[in-house]
């Protein structure tokens, strides 16, 4: 944990200096400073005006890289594969399973278990005791090391007392069943935690006493515990002796905390650490390419520790297992968050009281289109791609209005026909996205907006709103050319059978709760189209691109957020965004079909998105090979004189 905290605040400091809209380049995935930054984060408008410039309509695709750590030279295999050849029921089973879900995953593997934080598993309680503690024993020692400092001032004790015996009682109720366990350890800590709030209760009495008017008598009661105060301890005591009295006894129970607070740690990592090696010896004989993941951490360990006893080595390997893991599991979540945000922030601003319904009821739909293949280096960044994804279904929004009266800025601007923009406008005076929690943030929006919230939960002050993702990847370059005869093409229709589930989940709950949804606008029944596309996953087609269009389709009429990748969401992504914005253009737009492909040239080749090009690498050009260009299906191809053999990827 400490080295992934660490590592964000390297990645912090390194985004200092990057003032104003700024975002990650193509050419800096493999930037180590920046792993906690999604690659080439973009929201692509395309939109109509009225003969004023006004706008009328518009369609919004977020495209963003991978979810991956390219710094990490994809040593250890995907995420998903790490977790499956580490699982004890996987012995000798192929990998990738029929369906890649991690709720599944979560439910058979302590470290994934452990990363989710899930009540349900021993492993997942240790773990979310770990953070919480951990984030106690943080705040106190910040509190106990300023308390002499805050003190000097007049009227603080009684403030400082009430937080200060807060946390204390909250970090007692999560240390309890250890009270057995580390009896002098926990025993100190009360005994320091008493005496320090006593001398803060005399200092608080001995204030009052001094502040107090003459024609008002001192009340004979404790200003903290309202307990009548014995005045004989106030004789002869001055303010400065007392404060340094203070300071010493919160300097004991920071001493006595922390030697506590190691011993649970201790003991709470020799529960996550162990359960991770049982799990890891039991599948220590498997061949697969996961196996030979864990394996190669376990032979780091054992370099690393020559003179160790066979246990302590497996604890080491755990160890190493659990940071391998935790830190691309984090980094790839703070991918998806800023993407998923920002496709959000976006989208929440022309909701109407209908769609508000629709997300209090049944989360918020969020598709996800892959373009990566199954072979080599890119096989990892699907399976880092699918985790992250899959992760957003624990979190939670809250959503509440600004303070401050502020129109969205949104409907003010006159846009071309396509706007590209690196960051999202600013909707509110205050920074939009906060996070409060491991698996929760918040999210400020315009009143503008938030006027179209339901009244009742407007007198709430305040929207909790879930995460519905679901996502779908079909492979078109070479590579994948290369996946489909080797016949390796498993963990596509694997990470596309779980979409299908999530899809169809999200879809029972639409219809139970508001009836079927709308027809598409080519008149089209949501639930045919669903069942089109269970029979096209169930095909075995070359490069089934109508996947990626059904599914773009289903998703108009349920009102979700789109958000296309490919390893750097520059070249593939380019065609895919603009072959969205034609169809668009076409089908909810009646744009005549035969000047469908002349309106897909143009905008592949006057649009923003070979500006992207040149704002990631210099070069307004797509980079193709020859190869990829032949193994492209016919409508992911750049018109001619749009491409370069030689421009940078």
């Amino acid at each position: 944990m400490k080295g992934v905290i660490e590592r964000y605040e390297l990645c912090l400091r390194a985004m200092v200096d990057r003032a104003g809209p700024n975002f990650k380049r193509s050419t800096e995935r493999k930037n180590s400073e920046l792993d906690f930054v999604p690659t080439n984060l973009h929201v692509n408008r395309i939109g109509l005006l009225d003969s004023e410039n006004g706008l009328v309509s518009f369609h919004d695709i977020i495209s963003v890289g991978a979810f991956s750590t390219a710094s990490t030279r994809y040593k250890y295999r995907g995420l998903f594969q790490t977790a499956f050849s580490n699982a004890s029921g996987n012995v000798g089973q192929p990998f990738p399973p029929s369906r890649l879900s991690l709720e599944d995953f979560a439910d058979c593997l302590p470290s994934t278990a452990a990363i989710l934080q899930l009540e349900s598993h021993p492993v997942g309680v240790a773990i979310k005791r770990l953070a919480d503690g951990a984030a106690l024993v943080v705040q106190l020692h910040s509190d106990l090391g300023e308390l002499k400092t805050r003190l000097q001032a007049v009227g603080q004790a009684v403030p400082l007392t009430e937080r200060l015996d807060e946390d204390m009682s909250t970090l007692n109720a999560l240390l309890s069943s250890y009270s057995d366990v580390f009896v002098s350890e926990l025993a100190a800590v009360h005994k320091n935690h008493e005496v320090l709030l006593q001398r803060i209760v005399l200092l608080a009495t001995f204030e009052k006493m001094q502040t107090a008017s003459l024609n008002s008598p001192t009340s004979p009661f404790n200003p903290v515990t309202q307990k009548p105060f014995d005045f004989c301890e106030l004789e002869g005591l001055e303010r400065g002796p007392l404060l340094q009295q203070i300071s010493d006894s919160a300097a004991l129970l920071d001493t006595s905390l922390t030697r506590a607070w190691e011993r649970v740690e201790e003991s709470l990592w020799t529960t996550v650490l162990t359960s991770i090696t049982n799990s890891a010896a039991c599948s220590s004989g498997g061949t697969d390419g996961g196996s030979e993941a864990v394996s190669s951490v376990l032979a780091e360990a054992a370099t690393e520790t020559p003179a160790s006893t066979p246990s302590s080595t497996n604890l080491a390997a755990a160890s190493n297992l659990w940071d391998n893991v935790n830190y691309r599991h984090h980094a790839v979540v703070c991918q998806v968050l800023a993407a998923s945000l920002t496709g959000l922030a976006v989208a929440v601003t022309r909701w109407l009281t209908v769609q508000w319904q629709q997300m209090i009821e049944c989360g918020i739909p969020l598709c996800f289109e892959g373009l990566l293949s199954c072979y080599g280096q890119e096989s990892e960044m699907l399976e880092n791609w699918a985790w992250a994804i899959q992760f957003l279904v624990y979190w939670r929004v809250i959503v509440r209005p600004d303070g401050r009266t502020a129109d969205s800025t949104v409907d003010k601007e006159k846009f071309g026909v396509e706007a590209d923009t690196t960051a999202v406008a600013t909707l509110s005076p205050s920074p939009l996205v906060r996070i409060t929690g491991y698996k929760q943030c918040v999210l400020t929006i315009p009143q503008s907006a938030w006027k179209h919230v339901p009244p009742e939960y407007q007198t709430r002050g305040s929207v909790v709103l879930s995460l519905h993702p679901y996502a779908f990847n079909v492979g078109i370059n070479e590579q994948q050319t290369v996946a489909e005869k080797l016949e390796k093409t498993g963990l596509q229709t694997a990470i596309n059978a779980q979409g299908l589930t999530s899809l169809q989940g999200y879809f029972d709950k639409y219809t139970k709760k508001f009836g079927a949804p709308e027809r598409t606008s080519t008149n089209e029944d949501v639930c045919d189209l669903i069942v089109s596309l269970k029979h096209l996953l169930a095909s075995n087609r070359s490069k089934p691109v109508e996947i990626l269009e059904l599914a773009a389709r289903i998703s108009l009429p349920l009102n979700a957020i789109r958000l296309t990748s490919c390893k750097s969401a520059k070249d593939r992504t380019g065609m895919a965004v603009s072959l969205e914005q034609a169809r668009w253009l076409q089908n909810v737009e009646w744009m005549k079909p035969d000047t469908f492909s002349s309106a897909l040239k143009c905008i592949r080749s006057t649009g923003l998105r070979l500006s992207n090009t040149e704002k990631n690498v210099g070069v307004r050009k797509y980079a193709f090979t020859r190869l990829q260009l032949l193994s492209f299906p016919r409508l992911y191809r750049p018109p001619v004189g749009t491409y370069s053999l030689y421009a940078a990827t």
